[in-house]
């Protein structure tokens, strides 16, 4: 009985593999630098500014450090966040920079 010849397996079993290793890079807490998930295309393609620093500054908000971040008062970040961007709350763009970041670092 002949056999039927496939092609591309062993490229498909390389790439699942890559992802395979990008999903346990990804496992566990990480402490991921906010210029890695608010990207420069991100930030164009979601709000007026070409990055958080901007977006942060134009609502009159500090942030130079994670202190200052996290002093920011959630109802006023949220508002700011409503009117400039397309998104309704820090919380969902948060999430959406998120879920690009982890897309991108299992490589698809």
């Amino acid at each position: 009985m002949a056999g039927i010849k496939f092609d591309g397996f062993d490229d498909l079993i390389d790439e699942l593999e890559q992802l395979a290793q990008n999903a346990r890079e990804l496992d566990g807490k990480q402490e991921i630098p906010m210029s890695e998930l608010f990207t420069q295309s991100f930030m164009e393609e979601n709000t007026p500014y070409s990055s958080l620093g901007d977006l942060l500054e134009a609502g009159g908000f500090q942030a130079d450090t994670n202190e200052a971040f996290d002093s920011i008062p959630e109802s006023e970040l949220d508002a700011h966040i409503a009117r400039t961007t397309k998104f309704d709350s820090w919380e969902s763009m948060f999430e959406e920079a998120t879920g690009q970041y982890v897309t991108r670092k299992l490589g698809f």
